[in-house]
């Protein structure tokens, strides 16, 4: 009898384990796609055009009605009033920009001979680019501050946010970093015909320009910087890599420097890649004393005369109002002067 049950109970486990096999399994939803930084960054990369985009959206601003939020570069998220009447930038690259685009200023920071924007003597000076007096902007109290973005001014953003103070610091390392500041200057200015020209027409003559850009073998370059302390490369997670990148170049520091940043460069190395076009930024006030000190690291080497780019006329210094400070409306001007650097069959006069 014992033996008949355990049969009995056998078979009809057997029978549940089938009828499990044969029941359809429940469908997993598909996983949703983690946004990487590297996605992040192929998407702020896409170029605008005049189609129906979001161009709150795509720059992440919101628009309050009498208000604009945004979401700064060190994550600080915003709220500034539209139209505002007291506002400091102490930027000058963006004050330019402001200035153009119909914006009105209290307070500036000490502006550079060569790039300086006039009719501001109303504006308060209050220190410079990376040491403002922050009382006199507490006392000020204004609607809205933009700060250099350097280092130095990291903590002093959070610290003037926390005080009341709408306080924004906006980097400037590639293009779309500029037409974020265009989207939000022409929001905040409520004026749409701003956007258009400061950030739509430039992107379309820019695109126009490089459609004619000649396929084939890229090009090689180095990109320098040139100071009083010496000479370093950059790669093209940078303002001019960037605008050399697009224009079809391998730029021979991209596996050497890491990030957006200057770096050392051996002569060995320059002379082992050996570009066929050399570009050289300069970094300071004292251009004698920057000139000396690039001859010392760079022009007396008897191997620097030997190199490709310099024996073939290609080692160019290119101009601070475009390419040390932020070209700004001026974009397509400076992707110009590379493209006749690097192709003048095609960009020559």
């Amino acid at each position: 009898m014992k033996r008949w049950t355990w049969m009995a109970l056998l078979l009809i486990f057997l029978m549940m384990i089938s009828a499990c096999a044969r029941e359809p399994k429940p469908q997993t939803p598909p996983a949703q796609a983690v946004q990487t930084p590297a996605d992040v960054v192929e998407e702020s990369t896409n170029h605008l055009s005049r189609d129906a985009v979001d161009y709150y959206d795509k720059f992440g601003l919101i628009d309050n009605g009498e208000s604009i939020t945004v979401t700064d570069s060190l994550g600080h998220t915003v709220t500034i009033v539209k139209k505002p009447e007291k506002v400091a930038i102490l930027y000058n690259s963006y004050l330019s920009l402001w200035d153009q685009m119909g914006g009105e200023v209290v307070a500036i920071v000490e502006q550079a001979d060569e790039k300086p924007v006039e009719g501001l003597d109303h504006a308060e000076v209050i220190g410079k680019p990376t040491d403002p007096n922050v009382e006199k902007l507490l006392e000020i109290q204004p609607d809205l501050c933009v700060l250099t973005p350097v280092s130095a001014n990291k903590e002093l953003a959070a610290r003037l946010n926390e005080f009341g103070v709408p306080t924004i610091y906006m980097e400037g390392k590639v293009k779309d970093d500029y037409y974020k500041v265009v989207r939000l200057f022409s929001a905040l200015l409520e004026d749409e015909s701003q956007f258009e020209a400061f950030a739509l027409d430039i992107e379309e003559s820019i695109q126009e320009l490089l459609s004619r850009v000649p396929e084939g073998e890229p090009q090689k370059v180095l990109l320098m910087m040139s100071t009083q302390k010496g000479v370093t490369v950059r790669n093209n997670q940078s303002l001019n890599g960037e605008m050399l990148a697009d224009l079809h170049t391998l730029n021979i520091a991209d596996n050497a420097v890491t990030g957006d940043r200057s770096e050392e460069f051996s002569m060995e190395q320059i002379v082992a890649e050996d570009p066929d076009v050399i570009f050289v930024t300069e970094m300071g006030s004292d251009l004698q004393a920057i000139a000396q000190k690039r001859q010392e690291v760079l022009e007396n080497d008897p191997v620097w005369s030997e190199l490709t780019a310099v024996k073939n006329g290609r080692y160019h210094l290119l101009p601070k109002d475009l390419y040390t400070y932020r070209p700004n409306e001026r974009y397509l001007e400076a992707y110009t002067i590379l493209a006749k650097y690097l192709y003048p069959e095609v960009f020559g006069e």
